[in-house]
């Protein structure tokens, strides 16, 4: 089954869009934070990563560069 990490800090945004992900059969993961998307990404790697460009704590491009090398986060 295809995982996705879903990061995104409005719940009335990613509720809807998680529902409708695992609807279409895919095993989703959700996290409203840069540093909850690490720990999820550290707890299994996804296949598809999908976030908004800003959300509380980090940008999306901190938080790729953090879930590409967990060990060197910032």
């Amino acid at each position: 089954m295809t995982r996705i990490l879903l990061v995104e800090d409005e719940e009335s945004y990613r509720a809807p869009l998680a529902y409708r992900l695992e609807k279409d059969g895919f095993e989703v993961v959700q996290a409203a934070t840069g540093p909850d998307a690490v720990e999820a990404f550290a707890q299994g790697a996804p296949t598809w990563c999908c976030s908004t460009s800003c959300f509380p704590g980090w940008t999306a491009p901190r938080c790729a560069a953090s879930c590409a090398a967990p060990a060197t986060s910032p």
